[in-house]
């Protein structure tokens, strides 16, 4: 998955965003999220990833309209490849939730949890 900074200069290039707060609600964060997470060298987490997916379905349904709508060739032209880059973005959004799904279920199975009756019984020896 491409880091946050590129997909900002991605979305920022496809005119989907204007500024970092705008692009740190279509992850479904607070303002401050997207240079906060940034400047801490962090990744975003599978909530933010999700609500990033569902924006792209949306951002995606609003170009197709405004190509469908369109009758300057250089403008469809852009707004076709803007998506297929989004078609792209939206895969590796998808990849990163399953990871990251992955991820907290491996650690889960591997961990252990104690039986009730087993730690009472030990308690009382």
């Amino acid at each position: 998955m491409r880091n946050l900074k590129e997909l900002y200069a991605e979305f920022l290039e496809m005119g989907a965003v204007y500024s970092q707060r705008e692009f740190s609600r279509l992850w479904g964060m607070e303002p401050s999220w997207f240079s906060s997470t940034t400047s801490r060298g962090r990744e975003p987490g599978i909530y933010p990833l999700c609500m990033f997916r569902i924006q792209i379905d949306r951002i995606k349904a609003d170009t197709e309209i405004a190509l469908s709508e369109t009758d300057n060739e250089d403008e469809a032209e852009a707004l076709t490849e803007g998506l297929e880059e989004l078609k792209i973005i939206r895969d590796e959004m998808e990849k990163a939730i399953l990871e990251k799904a992955m991820m907290r279920f491996s650690f889960l199975e591997n961990k252990t949890i104690p039986n009730p009756v087993q730690a009472s019984a030990e308690r009382t020896r």
